[in-house]
C-alpha cells in the first residue's frame, strides 16, 4: 500500500489550525507542558490521519475509474478524474480530511480486533516462540497501548517474526494491520495442509529443539520443500537461478521479504507453471492464498535445493 502524502496537496497554513486544535486538546489549559517533541508527535499524528483519508479517496477514485472503463456507457460521476495529476478543488478542508482519517483508523482498528479474536481459537505456532510471542503477546499489547488520537503513527510492535511481503514503509496501524493479514494467510496455509503434516515437515527441516527457538518464517520452508519435491522443478530452478542472480541488485530484499527489487519470474516459465499447478491442486479456489504464495517463488529459486530432501510420501 502506497500512502498519499498530505504535504503535496495541503499547505502548512491549511494544516496549522488542525494541529493547533489537537495540541490544545492534549495540553488543556497547561500550554507550558507542550514540549517541542510532543508538538512534532502531534503534527505527525494529524498528517497520519490526513494521509490515510487521502489514500482512501484516491483508492476509491481509482476503483470508480476502473468501473467506468469497464462499462460501455461511462458512469456519470464527479470524482473519477481525481488523481494526483489533477487539481484538488474538490478536496475537503483540512479539518474535514483529518476527521475522515480519524474515523477510518477507528474502523480499521475495530476490524483488526475482530479478525484477531476470530483467529485466536485456531491459531497454531508449532511451539515457535517468535511466532507465538509476536501474535499472542504483541497484539494484545498493541491493542492496549495504541492511541488513535495522539499517536496513530506509532507501530509499537517490533514484529520480529519474518513474513512474506512485509511492507516496512508502513507505520502505525497500517503496518500492524497489513502484517496481521500475512499472519492470517499463513494460518490458512497450515490449516489447508493440516497441522500434523506441517509439523512433520518442520521437524525434518529444523534440527531437534531449534524449531522452538528459531527466528524464521515457518511457511516458506514447507512450501519450498514441497516445490523441490515436484519432478522437474529442481533442474528448472537450477537453470533459472543464474539468471535471477544476475538480475538481482545489491540490497534487494531477503527471501521472506520480497520487495520492488525482487526478480520477476514469467508466468510461462516451468518453475512458475509447476507452482501454479500445485497451488491449484492444493488450494483450489482460494485465489488470495495462491497469489500470496506465488510471491515467494523468486526467493525459493534463489535459495536453491533444500538441504533435507523429504520423501514423496510426506506430501
Amino acid at each position: 500500500m502506497t500512502m498519499i502524502d498530505t504535504a503535496e496537496y495541503y499547505t502548512p497554513a491549511q494544516l496549522a489550525p488542525v494541529i493547533t486544535s489537537l495540541a490544545e486538546r492534549w495540553a488543556g489549559a497547561d500550554h507550558a507542558s507542550l514540549s517541542e517533541q510532543r508538538f512534532i508527535q502531534l503534527t505527525e499524528a494529524v498528517l497520519y490521519c490526513t494521509d490515510t483519508a487521502l489514500t482512501q479517496r484516491f483508492a476509491a477514485a481509482e476503483r470508480l475509474r476502473a468501473a467506468d472503463t469497464a462499462h460501455a456507457v461511462p458512469l456519470q460521476t464527479d470524482c473519477t478524474d481525481l488523481t494526483p495529476q489533477k487539481d484538488f478543488a474538490r478536496l475537503p478542508d483540512a479539518e474535514t480530511l483529518y476527521q475522515e482519517g480519524l474515523a477510518l483508523l477507528q474502523t480499521k482498528a475495530q476490524k483488526l480486533v475482530l479478525a484477531y479474536n476470530a483467529l485466536m481459537p485456531r491459531f497454531v505456532n508449532f511451539g515457535n516462540r517468535c511466532l507465538a510471542d509476536t501474535v499472542t503477546r504483541g497484539y494484545p499489547a498493541f491493542f492496549h497501548r495504541y492511541n488513535r488520537l495522539y499517536a496513530p503513527q506509532d507501530t509499537l510492535l517490533t514484529l520480529d517474526y519474518p513474513i512474506l511481503n512485509d511492507d516496512v514503509q508502513l507505520t502505525g496501524l497500517h503496518r500492524v494491520y497489513a502484517y496481521f493479514r500475512s499472519i492470517c494467510m499463513e494460518q490458512r496455509f497450515f490449516e489447508v495442509l493440516g497441522q500434523q503434516r506441517c509439523r512433520d515437515i518442520l521437524e525434518l527441516i529444523f534440527p531437534a529443539g531449534t524449531l522452538k527457538t528459531c527466528v524464521e518464517n515457518l511457511m516458506l520452508p514447507i512450501w519450498c520443500r514441497m516445490l523441490y519435491a515436484l519432478p522437474g522443478f529442481q533442474p528448472a530452478a537450477d537453470a533459472l537461478r543464474g539468471q535471477l542472480l544476475a538480475a538481482a541488485t545489491p540490497g534487494s530484499a531477503p527471501l521472506a521479504e520480497p520487495g520492488p527489487q525482487t526478480p520477476v519470474i514469467p508466468a510461462d516459465h516451468p518453475c512458475a507453471q509447476l507452482q501454479a499447478k500445485l497451488l491449484e491442486q492444493i488450494f483450489g479456489q482460494d485465489a488470495a492464498l495462491q497469489s500470496y504464495l506465488a510471491d515467494a517463488l523468486p526467493g525459493i529459486v534463489l535459495q536453491g535445493v533444500p538441504e533435507i530432501y523429504l520423501p514423496e510420501d510426506v506430501f
